[in-house]
Parts: structure tokens; C-alpha cells; sequence
């Protein structure tokens, strides 16, 4: 794993994070982003959390924009109120992972 941001992401389990993101962020690295929440979930489900950890990736750069907002409060009103919402804060991304990382 060459992204040691999992590491962080682990730390926090089992409590709740959410991890934002945009596809044209090329130094935040979206795919290695998106890989630190695949392995810190590892961690998440050992504790019994699998839906602690999410992410919400969105079109854009690297800037906090109103759908970054917009994830937070969904993720939050799900968290601390137990609403359902419609956004799917453990969809899967990047279907050639691997690809991307190597």
C-alpha cells in the first residue's frame, strides 16, 4: 500500500469519517484517497463498524465546494439522526484501481 493515509482513516475507527474528494485533484490523489478508505475499512469492519467510514468524491478541483458540504450534512443527518438519505457513501469507484496505483 503506498498511500499511508490509512493509516490516519484507521485511527479514527470506529468512530465515524467522512472522506471528501474531487476527481481533478491530481495532489490529493482521488485513487489513492479512495484506496486509504478501502484499507482503513478493513479496520472498521474488524471493530464492527463497516458503516462508520464513507467517502463522497465529486467533479471538480481542489477546493471545498457546496457538494462537499451537502455529503457532510447527509452523512451527519444519517450519523446523529439515523435518516435515511439518498447519497451512497460507500459506492464503488475506480474500477481499475490497481491500474491507477501502480
Amino acid at each position: 500500500m503506498p498511500y499511508e493515509q490509512h493509516y490516519l482513516h484507521a485511527l479514527v475507527a470506529p468512530r465515524h469519517l467522512l472522506v471528501t474528494e474531487a476527481y481533478e485533484d491530481p495532489g490529493a490523489s482521488p485513487p489513492g484517497s479512495y484506496a486509504s478508505c478501502q484499507v482503513a475499512r478493513r479496520v472498521y469492519d474488524f471493530l464492527g463498524s463497516p458503516d462508520a467510514v464513507g467517502w463522497a468524491f465529486r467533479e471538480g478541483g481542489h477546493s471545498h465546494q457546496v457538494d462537499d458540504y451537502a455529503a457532510l450534512l447527509a452523512f451527519m443527518d444519517r450519523v446523529f439522526h439515523g435518516r435515511e438519505v439518498r447519497r451512497d457513501f460507500q459506492r464503488p469507484l475506480f474500477p481499475n484501481l490497481d491500474e491507477l496505483l501502480s
